[in-house]
């Protein structure tokens, strides 16, 4: 998500630039889906128009799961804070216990030490 200052019809602009058509160039490469729904981000003032150069991106397999919408109060800046809901229900998955991979008490950290310093002062 960011201001991407990229113009292009997909997120909502009125026309498309170079920046917009290189962002939904790699966007189609990565298979990224656009939360954008057409809506203004930015606030039209005299001789520019509204746009949507700030933009969403996530993963397909999210993409269902968020809800996407911009505030109609722009709180004196020039863009309309965005707001993303990811839909996730944390009971839904299982958080499992950290497993201690390494016996910290049985290093023999001088031993460590004189080999990185070996290796890297040398």
């Amino acid at each position: 998500m960011g201001d991407l200052n990229a113009h292009h019809i997909v997120f909502g602009c009125q026309s498309n630039n170079s920046r917009g058509n290189s962002l939904y160039n790699l966007i189609d490469e990565l298979d990224l889906c656009i939360l954008n729904d057409g809506s203004a981000t930015t606030v039209q003032i005299p001789n520019r128009n509204a746009s949507a150069i700030d933009v969403t991106l996530v993963n397909p397999a999210i993409a269902p799961l968020c809800e996407w919408r911009i505030h109609d109060d722009s709180m004196g800046s020039y863009h309309y804070p965005t707001q993303v809901v990811v839909n996730v229900k944390p009971s839904t998955y299982e958080v499992l216990p950290v497993e201690e991979k390494y016996i910290y008490c049985k290093a023999d950290w001088t031993e460590y030490y004189n080999f990185l310093k070996h290796l890297f002062v040398s």
